[in-house]
């Protein structure tokens, strides 16, 4: 054991030093173990992108005639796609690898210091050569590209080592460590005082990569044969063996491990791709470095000519072993795959050409100890036939054999692709971006795929606009040593450039080299879902979301994709398996699908600001969709508070169409169209749509001519949609146009609207077949025949015998009655009803609430209450029905505190609501005429087309005698009305005057 820790025995300060560096190069083998498992991770990283698109939601659904109508809103989703970054290039990593090989360089020189004579000019001349390689010249000292740097970097190095190994020959290795570190100290400050070039270390820190190298080569030979060596401590290094037939045994374990060794080089050299395991090369470098800790002490004698191991020759090994392994996690840190190569070739020709000589050095030497069962290692360095020099000689000869054999341009070519890599990274830092792509260019000449230097070019060109370039790059740099991230890359520029198969091929091949990468999956599944092979999508995105669940991209990819394709599946399950509310992407995603289907989700999500970024403005967006499929009502406040602050300004616009879409549920109808309204006037861009909305509400509120001019003013901003909605108002004004707003929409309408259009195109221009059936005459009845055809209606409804369809050709026609305040006709043909078996509900509950209307309008409050205590139910569509019943028997009883707070909810919340409007005014008039005049003045400002609010307004006139109000509300009434009913009104707006002048 104490033979294992040799170092024990050593005065402490020899000790002491040996354990720090021994602790370097323990460190230096963990920090390449970490960037080598980390891989591309280490200088390529993710940007999430997010793709907006829109999908139409629901909301509002209505039926008028035959006809069912919708009403959609836009709702926003996320498509969340990765793109590969810019190689991540940090001075930080580069000043790491400068400090740490400066130090090494430093020890060395204090060590070259302690070799003997000849050996010590031989490390002085090696260590010039090392300062030379640095190009010190360029970094322009004192704005000079003269030699001034190397000159000053050899008159304080060699003169005091020279001191040192002739004069003061006694003094301590830590001492000379220390003054060696000292003046490289001193030179770093004088570069950096000096140097003109900008980042003088980073540009010192390109220039090591040559130096580096080749003394992590000599490291690399020097350990390359202890595994061989390792396996004959194992079977013999315990003294006297047991071991029978240890030369078959040694023969055996070196033949099998040579083996896996060629193979590793054959998969390599991409010779042979077997589905086997092949030794990684840096796992044989570390464990050879590991073994080379003894073996190299064991070795002393073949060195002892120069400098003992003792501590001189340990720190040595120690010091190379750090530049190795910190030079190999360096290129990895900065994706150098071109001088990373050079390590996996040398590595692998290094154990095969000395591992293999090793063998037949030591079948040489000692092939009669190792028949005679004797422990060999303890002299495995002392050959009696032989000698060491020949098998390191042979070795190297096999080596360079193998370099031959691949070209030994090879790595010369990319070394220097190495070299320009880093300068070209070191540009790159300064934003010089196209001397980066130059110094690029160079590299990939001389290393031609290599990964890092086109894969540089090619973010350097997309950022320049230039795709096609940049597509050759990407496919250069996925040829020799892929990443997902230039897959991924090269994907994205074939979509731009609407290739989808080229796209999908190239993803299609990276999920092949990385299976296992979620982001190619997910681009995958975005891919497909770009097709209508969306099983496939769903399939990729659900390994990637399986994969990697945290990162909630492919998951929240899902629900936005069923969202827009409007799958049929069970939404509880989905979101219980893909919903990630900490994501706030997957949490738009989420409200997204659940109204797609109408389902309320109650969400937590608190904005940081009230500036909106854009996924709080359609996280707040989706939020207030969700809720108009609630009973409740929502907050409007809060939504119309971050609409009008200033800094929502791009989100304003959709926020309040949201608002007034609320206002609407809640019955606010008044304030919907006015605020709807007047968005559509100020903003041309939408305009087409927010007319087309308002004629829809328009529509369901039973005011087909109001509908009608909005649906006009939608088609004339040419929105298509419009043209049907406008066949159905004027249809439902029995107006002369709408047969051929028919006939339009059956030639030249969408193909799903041409069956009903010719159907109801026969049925607006053409008489009633005898045999038609009883939907058919109900249309005829709604469409053909006016208010004033109730005898007619009369003889055809006789011959419905559906009697649901009977009485909803009576509905209609007394709806028609009641607006044109024909009360007594209303009455009559209203009785038609009774004895009706009626079994719609909803037709039987609309004939219920005309009925408590009809009730409500001729102020027979008793007879309206004993209805309602039959059971009428008030669902809360039924809300301001429900108000003016009760407004109105609690002011018929003499509550007038509930009749006052009844009155004040519905005003004139609703104006095509004429009853609640009327009856609020006249409440209104027993205590401000004027308020009363404003309340109807509203009321038909957005409802002008209403005889009832427009003969309550001339009324009203008359009260507060504002008679020119009242002769053009007179004017326009005549027009829409008879004569007689026309004398009617003047007559007892005349008697209201009358009264108001003789009350002064």
């Amino acid at each position: 054991m104490q033979t294992n820790y040799f170092w024990n025995t050593w005065p402490k300060e020899g000790r002491n030093l040996y354990l720090l560096f021994l602790g370097g190069l323990l460190l230096s083998i963990l920090w390449m173990c970490y960037h080598y498992f980390a891989g591309i991770h280490s200088f390529l990283d993710w940007n999430i992108l997010a793709e907006v698109d829109k999908t139409g939601i629901l909301v509002d659904v209505f039926k008028i005639g035959p006809f069912n109508l919708t009403q959609n809103v836009e709702s926003t989703y996320f498509l969340q796609k990765y793109a590969g970054t810019a190689p991540l290039i940090s001075s930080t990593d580069y000043y790491i690898f400068l400090a740490i090989i400066s130090i090494c360089a430093s020890v060395l020189i204090a060590l070259i210091s302690a070799f003997k004579k000849f050996w010590y000019f031989i490390g002085v001349a090696l260590f010039t050569f090392f300062l030379v390689s640095l190009k010190l010249e360029l970094l322009l000292l004192f704005d000079s590209n003269d030699k001034i740097g190397l000159i000053t970097a050899i008159l304080l190095y060699l003169p005091l080592s020279y001191l040192f190994n002739q004069f003061w020959t006694q003094t301590s290795l830590i001492k000379r460590i220390g003054a060696f570190l000292i003046i490289t100290g001193a030179l770093a400050l004088f570069f950096y005082l000096s140097a003109a070039t900008p980042k003088p270390f980073f540009y010192l820190a390109t220039s090591l990569n040559s130096a580096a190298t080749v003394l992590s080569l000599v490291f690399i030979f020097t350990v390359a044969h202890e595994i061989v060596a390792g396996f004959a401590f194992l079977l013999f290094g315990s003294g006297t063996t047991t071991t029978k037939n240890g030369t078959v045994h040694f023969l055996i374990i070196s033949i099998i491990y040579l083996t896996n060794v060629v193979f590793a080089y054959l998969h390599e050299a991409n010779l042979v791709d077997w589905n086997i395991f092949y030794l990684d090369v840096y796992l044989l470098l570390t464990v050879s470095a590991i073994l080379g800790i003894w073996g190299f002490r064991h070795r002393e004698n073949q060195y002892d000519f120069a400098l003992k191991f003792a501590p001189t020759g340990a720190l040595l090994y120690l010091t190379f072993g750090i530049i190795c392994f910190t030079t190999i996690a360096h290129f990895y840190n900065i994706g150098n795959d071109a001088g990373l190569e050079i390590f996996r070739d040398f590595i692998l020709y290094a154990h095969m050409g000395f591992g293999f000589i090793f063998v037949l050095y030591t079948l040489a030497n000692f092939a009669g100890l190792l028949k005679s069962k004797l422990a060999i290692y303890k002299v495995i360095y002392k050959p009696t036939n032989m000698p060491y020099f020949t098998f390191r000689f042979a070795g190297l000869i096999v080596v360079i054999a193998f370099v031959l054999k691949a070209n030994w341009k090879v790595p010369v070519f990319q070394n220097s692709a190495s070299n320009y890599n880093s300068v070209a990274d070191y540009h790159h830092s300064n934003g010089e971006n196209l001397l980066a792509e130059r110094y690029y260019l160079e590299a990939s000449e001389y290393a031609l795929f290599n990964h890092k230097s086109n894969y540089s070019i090619a973010i350097i060109n997309d950022r320049m606009n230039n795709e096609e370039r940049a597509i050759i790059r990407y496919k250069e740099a996925i040829k020799k040593y892929p990443s997902p991230q230039a897959y991924i890359n090269l994907s994205i520029l074939f979509n731009k450039q609407n290739r989808f198969f080229d796209a999908l091929f190239t993803l299609r091949d990276g999920q092949k080299k990385f299976p296992q990468s979620t982001e190619i999956q997910n681009a995958l599944g975005l891919q497909y879902g770009k097709t209508n092979v969306i099983d496939s999508a769903i399939y990729f995105l659900d390994k990637a979301a399986t994969n990697n669940p945290k990162k909630g991209s492919a998951a929240s990819n899902i629900l936005a994709l069923i969202a827009s394709n409007n799958l049929s599946i069970d939404v509880d399950s989905v979101l219980k398996e893909y919903a990630v509310e900490a994501n706030p992407v997957s949490l738009n995603n989420t409200l997204v699908l659940s109204n797609k289907n109408r389902k309320i989700k109650e969400l937590a999500y608190n904005f940081s600001d009230s500036a909106l970024s854009t996924i709080d403005i359609s996280i707040l967006s989706n939020k207030a969709i969700n809720r108009l499929f609630s009973a409740d009502s929502f907050n409007t406040k809060e939504l119309k508070a971050y609409a009008e602050y200033e800094r929502n300004y791009v989100a304003r616009e959709g926020l309040d169409y949201l608002y007034c879409l609320h206002q609407y549920k809640n019955k606010q109808v008044h304030t919907a169209f006015r605020k709807l309204n007047w968005m559509a006037s100020t903003r041309e861009k939408i305009a087409a749509k927010y007319f087309d909305d308002l004629g829809l509400w328009a529509l369901e509120q039973e005011a087909p001519e109001v509908a009608a001019q909005y649906f006009q003013w939608s088609l004339d901003r040419n929105y298509e949609e419009a043209k049907f909605h406008l066949a159905i108002a004027l249809s439902e004004m029995q107006h002369e146009n709408a047969a051929l707003a028919w006939q339009d929409l059956s030639v030249n309408g969408p193909t799903d609207l041409r069956s009903i259009s010719e159907k109801m195109y026969a049925l607006m221009s053409s008489k009633l077949d005898e045999n038609a059936s009883d939907y058919d005459k109900t249309l005829y009845a709604r469409y053909r025949l006016s208010y004033s055809d109730t005898s007619e209606f009369k003889q055809l409804i006789k011959s419905i015998k559906d009697p649901n369809y009977r009485a909803s050709a009576v509905l209609t026609m007394c709806e028609k009655l009641w607006d044109r305040e024909l009360i007594e006709s209303t009455i009559n043909v209203y009785s038609l009803i009774e004895n009706i078996a009626i079994t719609d509900k909803q037709l039987f509950e609309n004939i219920q609430f005309f009925e408590l209307n009809m009730l409500a309008y001729q102020g027979q409050i008793r007879d309206l209450a004993s209805k309602i205590n039959q059971g009428v139910e008030f669902g809360p569509e039924r809300f301001l029905e429900k108000a003016l019943y009760t407004g109105l028997i609690a002011f018929s009883s003499g509550d007038s505190i509930m009749a006052k707070k009844q009155f004040d909810i519905l005003g004139d919340r609703n104006p095509f609501y004429e009853e609640s409007v009327i009856s609020s005014a006249e409440f209104m008039n027993l205590t401000d005429k004027f308020e009363a005049y404003n309340m109807l003045l509203n009321a038909t400002e957005i409802n002008p087309n209403s005889i009832k609010l427009l003969i309550a307004y001339i009324y009203q006139c008359g009260r507060i005698e504002q008679e020119t109000y009242a002769k053009s509300g007179l004017e326009k009434i005549k027009t829409m009305v008879s004569d007689s009913e026309y004398t009617k009104i003047k007559s007892t707006y005349d008697k209201i005057l009358e009264e108001a002048s003789n009350a002064w």
